[in-house]
Order: structure tokens, then sequence, then C-alpha cells
């Protein structure tokens, strides 16, 4: 069997977090698609993923280009989810060709046919072939905005780290390691609402409080005095203080002096600056709308793009969305087009020039020892690009960062 992933017509709705990434790398629940299906399905695996970010996709994944005659091609946009993968593992075995469905939406093909025509079927996600072969239907839901990792996060943590916890050794009930853990005896683990997982070589430091479940990824840091709290999961090489809640890091960010972050997702290659805050809640304790759009949810925070910082002290309104590469000082009550130099309550957005961003790049990979590649500026190159007419609506011009006091 060979695995092929394939995002579908609504990918933009994932944006600001697949602008620098595929659907199937989008962390959430511990883990992404692809480690998901990796790890069940033991098959090789290759994709159909949008030209602006092949090279980045391939330089991290690279394409297994071999002959199958049985191919599983999913949606990229699938939850990582470890139970769903194994249910469908189990009900395609005896299968030689079918879609996949949850509920009425396609999100999978199983073909034993190598004349199909795949990359026509792709584009029209399978529905040219719906009356012509048979469906098998699999809870397994796909993510449609880029606020869902939030909410399925939430649904498919506690089962995700189930099904991981024995690839660790059990520190105490319910709190399990990797190796060279850093663990300070007057830490606090609460386990009696899910397990907490620390990964290799994480240090946490004196008087943390942590309540799972709980995922925290590979070299991070977990500054004193942190308050973790449920359904958190943090990507390698993160440093993390102050209050978080049900919050995902993706990787390469730092959220590690006080504040409150809640109900959000984070990009990699983020600063949180000193006392930035966000809202998860608001003051009519209504649900929250996104861009739009209902979410039917009370509680939700704020989605921020890879390369994104903030200033010191900044405040996030509930549910706003910031884009990839803009750096937002004061008050933010609205959602932030990538590449902004957002000061709106000193009188100064701007654009962020792509030398800044290029160069802001260069130093937070020097940072980590990571030789920034042609790759890596490309891919800002052309975000920057397929961002530009939501900066020209908003009238955010180029310019110099000078605030009217």
């Amino acid at each position: 069997m060979k695995i092929v992933f394939y995002e579908n017509q609504s990918i933009s709705r994932l944006y600001p977090i697949a602008y620098t990434r595929p659907a199937f790398d989008i962390f959430c629940g511990a883990a992404t698609l692809y480690q998901v299906v990796a790890e069940i399905f033991k098959a090789p695996i290759d994709y159909f993923v949008r030209p602006e970010i092949l090279n980045t996709t391939a330089k991290k994944f690279p394409a297994n280009k071999s002959f199958s005659e049985n191919i599983l091609y999913l949606d990229a946009s699938l939850i990582p989810a470890f139970n769903s993968a194994l249910e469908l593992l189990s009900l395609i075995k005896e299968k030689k060709q079918c879609l996949i469905k949850n509920q009425d939406k396609i999100i999978g093909f199983y073909a034993s046919e190598p004349g199909l025509e795949i990359a026509t079927l792709i584009k029209t996600e399978f529905k040219s072939v719906e009356n012509g072969f048979e469906s098998v239907n699999i809870n397994w839901p796909i993510m449609n905005y880029c606020w869902e990792t939030i909410i399925f996060n939430q649904k498919i943590l506690h089962a995700n780290l189930t099904y991981l916890k024995n690839q660790y050794q059990e520190f105490k009930p319910g709190v399990f390691v990797g190796q060279d853990v850093t663990l300070p005896e007057n830490a606090v683990f609460e386990t009696s609402e899910g397990i907490i997982i620390i990964d290799d070589y994480t240090k946490i430091l004196p008087f943390t409080y942590l309540a799972g479940p709980i995922y925290i990824g590979k070299n991070c840091l977990i500054k004193e005095f942190a308050s973790i709290k449920s359904n958190c999961c943090f990507g390698s090489v993160c440093k993390v203080g102050g209050e978080v809640e049900a919050t995902i890091i993706q990787g390469y960010a730092n959220k590690q002096h006080y504040g409150f972050l809640g109900h959000s997702y984070l990009g990699e290659w983020i600063n949180i600056a000193a006392g930035t805050s966000n809202s998860d809640l608001k003051n009519t304790y209504s649900n929250i709308r996104i861009g739009g759009v209902e979410t039917g949810q009370q509680f939700l925070g704020t989605v921020i793009g890879d390369f994104s910082r903030t200033a010191i002290n900044t405040s996030i309104f509930t549910g706003r969305i910031i884009g990839v590469s803009s750096f937002v000082y004061g008050t933010i009550t609205r959602d932030i087009v990538s590449f902004s130099n957002y000061a709106a309550h000193l009188g100064c957005v701007i654009v962020l020039d792509l030398p800044v961003a290029i160069k802001a790049q260069q130093s937070m990979f020097a940072r980590r020892s990571r030789e920034q590649t042609t790759v890596d500026t490309d891919l800002l190159a052309q975000v920057f690009e397929a961002t530009r007419e939501e900066r020209n609506k908003q009238d955010i011009c180029p310019g110099k960062l000078e605030f009217k006091i």
C-alpha cells in the first residue's frame, strides 16, 4: 500500500496556518496527520500540494514516488486522530477500491486500478466517481477553518496521548516522560482529567503547575512558575511561561514571560513578548464569530501565523487572527493581515517589508542554529505576494515605523 495526501478546494480557509505548510503538517492533538498516518499504516507517503509550498514541503517530507497497486488517497485536512486512522485501516483491509466518507463528505479514495485518472479525480475531490464505487463511512472529520484546530485539539488530545503513552516511561501515575527529561521535585502534576507526556530533552523549571491532558514536545523549556492547563500541546523547541490553557504551539516559538494565552493556535518561529495576553471569552459570554463565521464556541482565543511577533504588553481581543510575519503592538481589535506592522493605537499601520521579514527570519533561525536557505526566503516571498491584495484592500502601505504619540 501507498498513501497519497491531497489538499481540498477549501485549503484557503486554513490560512494563515496553511500559508507556510501543507494541511497534513498542521499540529493538533500532539501530532500531525502525516505522523498519524505514517505510524498507523506504515506505508510510503506521497502528496499533491499547492505549487507555492511544494519546495518547502519536499524539504521536510521527501515524496515517495514508488509504484504501488494499492493506493490510499486521503484529504490532507483530516484531523490527526490515531483512533480514526486505526478504524480506517480495519475498514479497507478487505477492499479493492472504495470511496471513504465522513457522513456526506468524501475524505478519501482507495484504489487498486492504476489506470484511473487520479489527478483529474483529485481536482474534483473524487465527486465525479461518487456513484460508481462502494462507499465506506467513518467518523473522521476534516478541519474546515484555521480556528477548528483549537476545537479538535480539545476533542482528540486525550485519546492521542493514551495511544502514545506506551512509547514513554511512566515517571509517576499519569505522567510519562522521554529521554533526559528534567523534572523538579516541587513541580505539581494534576492528572485527574488527563495524562501528561513530556518528550525527550525537555526541561521543566521549579514551581510549575501542569494539568493534563498535556503534551510537551522535544527540547522544550517550561519556565519557573508557569501554569500550563488542560488541552495544551507544544511542538519541539518551545519556551513557555506564564499562564497557558487549551493552546497549540506548532513549534520553535517563544512565550516565556508572564501573560495569558488561552484557546489559541501559534505557528512556528513566533515570539510572544512579556505581558502579552489574549482574550478567549467575550464580555457577553456569547458565542464567538471569526471572519464572519459563527463558530458555536464560547471560548476561542487567537490564531497567529508563522514568523509573527507581539510587542510588550500587547492585548489581543477575542477571536482575532494574525497573519504570517506580522509585528503587532498595543491593543489588537481586528484581524491582522500578513506582513503588517500594526500599531493602530499609536497611529501607525504599514507594510512589514519583505527584506525586513527575511532578515528577521535569518536572525530567528540563527538563534536555533538553523541555516536560512533560498527555500525559506522563497516561501516568505510567495506568501508576501499572495497577501498583497489583502493589504491593499486595508490601505496598508509601505512606510516608516513612526508612532504618533
